[in-house]
């Protein structure tokens, strides 16, 4: 039987993969996400992360959380993401610290590999924009627009969800 401690690593990560869905749908289709979107995640973890930390939970992992956090607000300022994308972003910093679903998981750097692999699916991403760009015949866009000139903007969610998928399974 599972206690109320491992339950609660559970959460973060089952309830940001089911959050997924709706996230990226709205991006794909309306280009926006609701604000009032993130709330319920917000409510669901934030008890729960308290009952990590005063169980036991090292305090390094709120370092970490804090530093992803600065990470996510300078990319947000760069304009790398936009608004929900970037909280969205920092939403799962704090909430998702542990990778329980993993049972190959013993060294709990979720966090660090989930900024590795965002990194890498954001290039990709890029990578793919810039090539679309190309083929539809964008001539007269900049370097830095023919990698972020898509219609109707550039669905981030797309990487995110990528990224963060890829974390749950391999880290």
């Amino acid at each position: 039987m599972i206690d109320h401690v491992h339950a609660a690593a559970y959460v973060g990560v089952i309830s940001t993969l089911i959050y997924l869905i709706p996230l990226c749908y709205w991006d794909i289709k309306y280009r926006a996400i609701p604000k009032w979107s993130l709330t319920p995640l917000i409510i669901i973890n934030v008890p729960c992360l308290a009952i990590l930390y005063t169980n036991g939970l090292p305090l390094g992992y709120i370092a970490l959380s804090g530093l992803l956090t600065l990470l996510f607000i300078c990319l947000f300022a760069v304009k790398c993401y936009s608004g929900a994308d970037a909280r969205f972003l920092i939403l799962i910093s704090w909430f998702c610290v542990l990778n329980p679903i993993n049972p190959l998981d013993s060294t709990n750097i979720f966090q660090l590999m989930f900024a590795i692999f965002l990194a890498t699916t954001s290039v990709l991403w890029m990578i793919y924009v810039y090539f679309y760009n190309r083929r539809v015949g964008n001539k007269g866009l900049s370097l830095w627009q023919k990698f972020n000139n898509y219609p109707r903007g550039s669905p981030w969610m797309i990487p995110i969800t990528c990224a963060f998928i890829l974390t749950v399974v391999f880290a």
